[in-house]
């Protein structure tokens, strides 16, 4: 998924800002990319391992769910920022939107049920 393009170029901190504040929740990022941030990747959850894909496909941001440490040094010699939103927020962003939209389109009663975990 590509952030939408009204939003890029965009600085590090103006994209931590928008999902933080989305959230409600404080991401954590690697500030290792260029200055403006034209391209995005998004996976959700643990996939911080795929930053190598990011890397490989030429991308200024990738955004994940949870850390890895030993993905620090890849991305500082491969100059790319990452964003670990945290897994729980990485994912149930998605789920929540699927409720609302199987309730618009179908008329189903949905509940999302929130139990944020911290992780």
């Amino acid at each position: 998924m590509v952030a939408p393009v009204e939003l890029l170029p965009a600085r590090l901190e103006e994209v931590v800002f928008r999902l933080s504040g989305r959230q409600g929740e404080q991401m954590k990022a690697l500030p290792f990319g260029p200055e403006l941030i034209s391209t995005v990747g998004i996976i959700s959850g643990g996939a911080a391992r795929d930053v190598a894909q990011a890397v490989d496909e030429g991308l200024d941001l990738f955004i994940t769910g949870e850390p890895l440490h030993s993905i620090y040094h890849h991305c500082l010699e491969s100059r790319i920022h990452v964003i670990f939103a945290g897994h729980y927020q990485s994912e149930s962003f998605g789920v929540r939107l699927l409720g609302e939209r199987l309730a618009r389109e179908t008329g189903l009663d949905t509940t999302y049920v929130d139990v944020p975990t911290g992780l």
